[in-house]
């Protein structure tokens, strides 16, 4: 139905509404389930994603325009660089508004005008927005848009303000003419559920230009996921072009232009930090391995094309690999603020040494397996004075894979220093796995990858809670990471849930580029931050599939990010710059 946002004056009961609210038929974006149930369902009259811990409106009260609105740093307050740039952003964010397509319009001849958001920040002593006190800082926020000319809008810290920034601008219809915020009063309390809400990207298979990167980060702040897993090198290609080892990218990358220069980092980097994204870089030992093409001597099986190309692995018993790694190690991890390194350590294939007749005698001659040959390489690397402790005098913390496949070999947590993250994807992750890495080593911190990996049909292995869930249509996944609770273990302690620190939604590269990337991640990915931002008592429902369809189209494809539909619907913007 086309209806006007002026006044609901209506006979319509008043109501508070807390969490997801049926709205009913005058919201755009309604999403129809055509050969289920026959349904159609709009989302609520605000609409935000993530979910937020505490969302109040009330139905059909006074809509709001915001063609002049404002963003102030409040009376008082001091906005540093990230926040003032922030203000900026998402002004113009609010005022873009490609009307060609617009089905719905309205005059709004009565509806009054927001004209101010005032910004506090209650800690701004921290200093400039870095990596490092980003790793720690809270997120919180409250808004309030209560029918006036101005609403509010207090957080903790510049990041929280980012989020509510964010938030607040998710409340706005931007399908009606002129855009406006559909119902107040509104009070929204928010903050998230993990601290840890990452997206893995994957340069190696495929090489991603660095404007494909920018415009990733651009749906993480929609999605208020705030990692950027970079796994930069694999074994298919080497784009990082270092000044000690130019030979690696030049001989290593699929073209000249493919690399990613130390300026080129340096961009991404601080284009995160303007955003509060860490960016956290990857180099995947002792599998995996892309040196090959530029220093070949130090790689087990320089030509074996298994595994997709990434089967091959350095020669642990190679002296110079552990000299070589402590000098690349620290002068990859200088471009890089953050203070996570991430090893990875997964899917070493074992039968790469076993080509080798060097290893291969120097593993009898100890009589050890190549699965012990694996140990002796991380024992190697966290030996007094070797790679590990190079990087942790700069102040980095290791994180590492732990799948813990005997048939694939396993890192020995064991062995390394005690704020290490292992990052846990393998088998029977979420009914087994968390407990049993954290069980075992009591001096890890840990993050969940397995179930989100978003290149995968079925990301469940069986054993899992929801791994006999099939999708006729691919986009539907959607639901499985959606479902993925990382806590349904009854076997997992509270103390083992506190060093959670979240999860990351994976999104490797065999059979992506930059073509197809924003298609691939989006608004899929969607699904992974919702459950790592919202409360676990935030559920599956048809609502949540509505919730989602305006996400994808008022927020991404609105932005430009080219995620797609999950249902039948109409999205405008996904018309807009294709002719």
């Amino acid at each position: 139905a086309v209806v006007g946002l002026a006044h609901y004056k209506s006979s319509l009961i008043l109501s508070w509404i807390v969490g997801c609210a049926y709205a009913g038929p005058h919201i755009p974006g309604q999403v129809c389930h055509s050969w289920s149930d026959h349904s159609c369902i709009d989302p609520p009259t605000i609409s935000v994603w993530p979910q937020p811990k505490t969302l109040k409106f009330q139905e059909a009260g006074e809509a709001l325009t915001v063609e002049t609105l404002k963003l102030i740093c409040g009376e008082g307050n001091k906005c540093d660089d990230v926040l003032t740039k922030a203000m900026a952003r998402y002004e113009e964010i609010i005022r873009m508004n490609d009307t060609t397509y617009a089905k719905k319009t309205s005059s709004n001849s009565q509806a009054k005008q927001l004209m101010f958001l005032y910004i506090y920040v209650q800690d701004s002593s921290g200093g400039k927005l870095n990596a490092t006190n980003m790793r720690n800082m809270k997120e919180d926020y409250n808004i309030s848009v209560n029918g006036t000319d101005s609403a509010t809008l207090h957080a903790t810290t510049t990041l929280g303000a980012l989020r509510g920034l964010e938030t607040f601008t998710q409340t706005i219809d931007f399908s009606v003419i002129p855009a406006a915020i559909p119902t107040t009063p509104i009070e929204i309390y928010d903050e998230p559920r993990f601290a840890w809400r990452g997206l893995r990207i994957d340069t190696s298979r495929h090489y991603l230009p660095v404007s494909a990167i920018l415009k990733t980060m651009d749906g993480m702040v929609a999605a208020k996921f705030n990692v950027l897993m970079w796994h930069i090198i694999d074994g298919n290609s080497f784009p990082l072009k270092l000044d000690s080892f130019p030979e690696l990218a030049d001989k290593g990358s699929y073209c000249n232009q493919c690399v990613y220069t130390p300026s080129d980092v340096a961009t991404i980097v601080e284009y995160a930090r303007q955003r509060g994204i860490r960016i956290q870089p990857e180099f995947d030992i002792p599998g995996h391995s892309g040196w090959q093409y530029g220093m070949p001597d130090i790689v087990a099986c320089p030509e074996w094309e298994q595994f997709r190309g990434g089967g091959r692995a350095l020669d642990p018993t190679n002296e110079n690999v552990y000299t070589f790694l402590k000098k690349f190690m620290t002068e990859a991890a200088s471009l890089f603020p953050d203070p996570v390194v991430n090893f990875c350590g997964d899917e070493v294939q074992i039968a790469c040494w076993d080509t080798n007749n060097k290893i291969r005698a120097w593993a009898k001659s100890r009589n050890m397996t190549y699965l012990q040959v694996e140990q002796y390489f991380w024992k190697r690397i966290t030996e007094p004075g070797g790679v590990v402790d190079a990087l942790k005098s700069m102040g980095k913390t290791i994180a590492i894979a732990e799948g813990s496949s005997t048939e694939q070999g396993s890192t020995n947590l064991t062995s390394f220093p005690e704020d290490t993250i292992a990052e846990i994807w393998g088998r029977l992750t979420l009914s087994q796995g968390i407990h049993s890495v954290l069980s075992k080593c009591k001096h890890i911190r840990a993050i969940i990858g397995g179930p989100y990996y978003l290149d995968q049909q079925t990301p469940y292995q069986v054993g899992e809670p929801n791994s006999t869930s099939q999708h006729y249509m691919w986009m539907d996944t959607w639901q499985n990471f959606y479902t993925a609770e990382p806590f349904v273990d009854t076997n997992i302690t509270d103390e083992e849930k506190s060093r959670v620190l979240g999860g990351m939604a994976e999104q490797w590269s065999e059979q992506v580029d930059a073509s197809s990337l924003q298609n691939r991640m989006w608004p899929r990915a969607l699904a992974t931050a919702e459950r790592l931002w919202s409360q676990q008592s935030v559920v599956l429902s048809n609502m949540t599939v509505a919730r989602l369809q305006r996400a994808s189209c008022q927020v991404l494809e609105r932005r430009g990010i080219r995620g797609g539909p999950v249902e039948p619907s109409f999205c405008p913007w996904s018309l807009s710059n294709w002719e």
